[in-house]
């Protein structure tokens, strides 16, 4: 990992400072190199970050900002502009001991594209958790321990994934959208809401397990695996069941 001058990032712990105005010509400076102005337009010069995060950092407004060194746990994904290559969206780990002095930054991931956002799954047996992004309408999800990306199937016409989606604990997808219930925009108007997909039974899924000549590790998740989620929930947050 790379800090922000191109030379390789020292990190000792995960720290969220609270930015101050004596960050702002720090920050002027970030905002004003070629690669980070490929990711986020914003006036760099010294009256605009006034304007825009002074109200933050003065406590005039319900926002709050930070500078933050990394080292820690794994936490995040980022998207990073590569000097030589296509841009690709990263995944980073960080010790599970802050208190340590000794930390690589190793890359754990790597989704092969550029989304302006991934969300993490949730830990599981099988490896890794998986993430899931959207881009351009669809929805995909990324296997982490087969370093591949999967596009999900829309079951009606002309869906358009409106908001992020995220992975349940079950392992199933969610996310907002817009769709038709048939082709005929008279016959079936546009409606909107959330869709619940389960990634395993995506045609991308089962084409790469065929193609390897043997069958998917999971065929799909089971109603009773989702009642069990369910179940552990309520239990945990002591819910009538």
């Amino acid at each position: 990992m790379i800090d922000i001058d191109g030379g390789p990032l020292k990190g000792n712990r995960c720290v969220f400072r609270p930015l101050d105005r004596e960050d702002f010509p720090t920050l002027g400076d970030w905002l004003a190199r070629s690669h980070v102005r490929t990711w986020w337009h914003h006036d760099p010069s010294p009256a605009s970050i006034a304007e825009d995060f002074g109200p933050g950092v003065d406590g005039e407004e319900a926002v709050e900002y930070f500078v933050v060194s990394i080292d820690g746990t794994e936490f995040s994904a980022i998207p990073q502009v590569p000097r030589v290559g296509q841009p690709s969206m990263r995944v980073y780990g960080l010790s599970a001991d802050p208190a340590s002095d000794a930390h690589p930054c190793d890359l754990r991931g790597d989704l092969g594209s550029s989304p302006g956002k991934a969300v993490f799954g949730f830990p599981h047996a099988a490896g890794a958790p998986w993430l899931s992004y959207s881009d351009i309408g669809q929805v995909y999800v990324h296997d982490r321990q087969l370093g591949l990306t999967f596009r999900l199937d829309h079951a009606r016409d002309r869906v358009l994934a409106s908001a992020f989606p995220g992975l349940t604990r079950d392992g199933r997808v969610i996310y907002g959208a817009t769709w038709q219930d048939c082709a005929d925009a008279q016959a079936c108007p546009r409606k909107a809401g959330y869709v619940v997909v389960d990634p395993h039974q995506s045609r991308a899924w089962r084409d790469h397990w065929r193609a390897q000549g043997r069958p998917p590790p999971r065929a799909c998740i089971t109603r009773a695996e989702v009642l069990a989620e369910r179940t552990r929930f309520a239990r945990m947050h002591g819910l009538p069941q």
